[in-house]
């Protein structure tokens, strides 16, 4: 006689049967999703962050990091042309929260936040070595040989003495605190950036991208290198050497604006623009 088998339908998933995390690990993780998911929803938080839980999480990890509230960090981290950034004024709160350095000050050297002497730069006291820590100073020969304020509508044609304080709090932070920034530029440095960005574009001719196209290209002239008004070639050794010869703080500027025509590493820049700070010190002196 064949014995009878009997077969049983296969269970269905249900919520008791579903893997719950191994690994403490694994629970913190689902738990910040949790909280993402239900920041997600609120309208208290800023439009990036709404109904977009990976943005939340990101906010969240920065915040763990530099030991600010979730809330905190998603109302100051905006996202301008695509790349986060911090509102210069929690930069300032944040640095001076973080309880090694008293409240940040400023040094201003003018009346008129619109005139080329004008200069600003952001320092604050170490509290446990009593060490004044000072900030490189930012001045208009710096504003405009950036290009700062050449944007439409910038705000440094507007309210410069504001701008002055916001990038002089910025310096500072990245020499003395770097992670409270974390690496990340404040809005009006992102947006600064950009005008650089879309100001260094050029657009080739329709027929020089026709012979690029085809490989008939033909080799470009070679440019010839920098010069100053007078001719001289200008390389980082004899703009160096006009910014340790400089004589006043106008001789200065204008010899840190030519470094602004050479191409050169980030140690030959921070090397010049080092010497300027130096130099400029001694003419303050």
């Amino acid at each position: 006689m064949n014995a009878v088998v009997a077969t049983q339908e296969p269970q269905q998933p249900t919520q008791q049967m579903r893997r719950v995390p191994e690994t403490a690990a694994e629970a913190d993780y689902a738990l910040q999703q949790r909280k993402a998911m239900a920041y997600s929803k609120s309208s208290l938080v800023p439009a990036a962050y709404q109904n977009n839980v990976p943005n939340v999480l990101i906010a969240m990890e920065i915040a763990a990091r530099i030991g600010a509230s979730d809330l905190m960090v998603m109302q100051n981290l905006y996202i301008v042309h695509g790349r986060p950034s911090w509102s210069a004024t929690f930069l300032i709160a944040t640095v001076n929260a973080c309880g090694r350095f008293e409240s940040m000050q400023f040094e201003v050297v003018g009346d008129d936040p619109t005139k080329d002497d004008y200069r600003v730069r952001a320092y604050a006291k170490h509290k446990s070595s009593g060490e004044v820590c000072r900030g490189a100073w930012i001045t208009w020969a710096m504003v405009k040989g950036e290009g700062w304020n050449k944007k439409t509508g910038s705000k440094w044609l507007t309210m410069p003495e504001q701008m002055f304080m916001y990038r002089a709090a910025t310096f500072w932070a990245r020499a003395y605190a770097p992670e409270v920034a974390m690496g990340i530029n404040t809005s009006d440095e992102v947006e600064d950036i950009q005008v650089n960005v879309v100001g260094a574009v050029r657009r080739a001719p329709l027929e020089s991208l026709e012979s690029r196209l085809l490989g008939n290209e033909q080799p470009q002239a070679e440019l010839p290198p920098p010069a100053d008004s007078d001719g001289v070639m200008l390389t980082v050794a004899t703009v160096m050497e006009r910014l340790q010869a400089a004589g006043d703080r106008d001789a200065l500027d204008d010899a840190y604006e030519l470094s602004r025509q050479l191409t050169v590493s980030d140690d030959d820049r921070k090397a010049l623009f080092t010497a300027y700070e130096k130099r400029a010190d001694e003419l303050d002196a």
